[in-house]
């Protein structure tokens, strides 16, 4: 739901469930993440999201979420490190080679 954008209330709401039972998942972290971007909030976005890559580590999608969250909040510099990082840990994800195409200086 969350990745599509839909029922972000009932996302949100078995997410946190999910949390309950794990906190420290990456996977729900990054879940809760990308409701609070699709949300529109994003420095809530920004600390669960870098929390689930500290968890997890080399998570491609992970990364290029919090590339789209930094770029939301102006922070250019910051989105294009993530995105690079997403783009190096999937080298064939246009998505991600688009995102940089478009937005690099």
């Amino acid at each position: 739901m969350a990745d599509r954008g839909v029922r972000l209330e009932d996302a949100h709401k078995y997410v946190e469930r999910a949390l309950e039972m794990e906190p420290e998942n990456p996977a729900y972290l990054d879940s809760l993440g990308w409701i609070y971007f699709r949300l529109g909030n994003f420095f809530q976005a920004e600390e669960y999201l870098t929390k689930a890559i500290a968890g997890a580590g080399a998570e491609p999608v992970m990364h290029d979420h919090l590339g789209d969250v930094y770029f939301q909040q102006g922070k250019r510099v910051e989105a294009m490190q993530q995105w690079k990082t997403a783009l190096e840990l999937n080298p064939d994800d246009e998505k991600i080679r688009d995102k940089l195409d478009q937005f690099e200086p």
